[in-house]
């Protein structure tokens, strides 16, 4: 059984509407290959040739035929249950934050241009977890970003976790905070940039005594951060905080959704609690000011909790 009984049944209910549609797919997915091949042979007979163009529109209409027919209506189902499962994570463990969440893009674009981070002209985000949590307003998202180069090729500039953070009574000065490259050689590309040897990032600032009054007891964890993730970029002004962390976390997204896996999966669940518990653990980590040591003793507190309701269950 999953955490409540609510969410058991919702999810055996929308479960069984995806057994259908994968039967579906098992009886139809060998017609959507064949329609380009059966055009092909077509086009050999009539025209004595294989015309590129026409094989192009076949599979274009192949694809959206599986698509209308089989992937689209997936979608909707493994969206009910995404929706299902955190509103049930988010009741048991975080029962006092407003949220909201989307499988669509909202802000990226206008939160990523604002800091200067990167240059890119592909943006690419999903589940999205926005609200507040007490005072704090607060907005998560998997994000992935791309820039175009020649030949219509497009190079991945970030790919990882999304968090932004308005925080009442926070005073903070305009400055930028970046993890150390493998290679100081990279140094040369941060011509405004500081680097801070002790807490292993580069900063760029012309308030550093205000930076450090507003941030500097957070300077360890942001040091842990960087220690446990790929990259990390941190940019903040006024009562706003910015974070991109790149990790292997597949937010909300882990395992990977298949049409053949059932829905009931106790590892999707324990996944999206690990997830959830994380994300909402930094947010309050940076505004209160917890250290890593704390952070990891509530995580592990809140594991063993959802361990503990789910031998309730049984």
């Amino acid at each position: 059984m999953l955490v409540s009984q609510l969410l058991n049944n919702r999810v055996q209910e929308l479960d069984k509407k995806r057994a259908i549609l994968h039967d579906k797919y098992s009886k139809t997915i060998r017609w959507y290959y064949l329609i380009p091949i059966v055009v092909a042979l077509v086009s050999i007979v009539v025209a004595k040739e294989i015309s590129p163009f026409i094989i192009l529109i076949s599979v274009i209409i192949s694809a959206m035929l599986y698509s209308w027919q089989i992937g689209k209506p997936y979608k909707k189902l493994l969206t009910k249950v995404k929706k299902a499962t955190i509103q049930d994570i988010m009741e048991l463990f975080h029962p006092d934050v407003v949220y909201t969440h989307s499988s669509r893009k909202q802000d990226l674009n206008r939160i990523a241009d604002s800091t200067g981070f990167f240059r890119a002209n592909h943006y690419h985000e999903e589940d999205v977890l926005r609200g507040k949590y007490g005072e704090i307003d607060f907005y998560i998202s998997e994000v992935k970003l791309k820039r175009e180069r020649r030949k219509k090729s497009t190079v991945t500039v970030f790919d990882g976790l999304l968090i932004k953070l308005n925080i009442p009574g926070k005073y903070f000065p305009h400055a930028r905070i970046k993890s150390i490259p493998t290679n100081l050689f990279v140094n040369s590309l941060f011509d405004d940039y500081m680097i801070s040897q002790e807490y292993g990032f580069f900063y760029d600032t012309d308030r550093k005594e205000k930076l450090d009054k507003e941030l500097g007891d957070l300077y360890l964890f942001i040091n842990y951060l960087i220690s446990t993730n790929e990259d990390v970029r941190i940019k903040v002004k006024g009562n706003e905080l910015i974070l991109f962390l790149k990790s292997d976390m597949d937010f909300l997204d882990n395992p990977d959704a298949n049409i053949k896996k059932p829905f009931a999966d106790k590892q999707y669940v324990e996944n999206f609690t690990k997830q959830i518990n994380s994300a909402l653990f930094l947010v309050e980590t940076f505004a209160n000011k917890l250290n890593s040591g704390e952070i990891e003793d509530r995580l592990e507190l809140r594991l063993m909790e959802y361990a503990n309701s789910l031998e309730g269950k049984h």
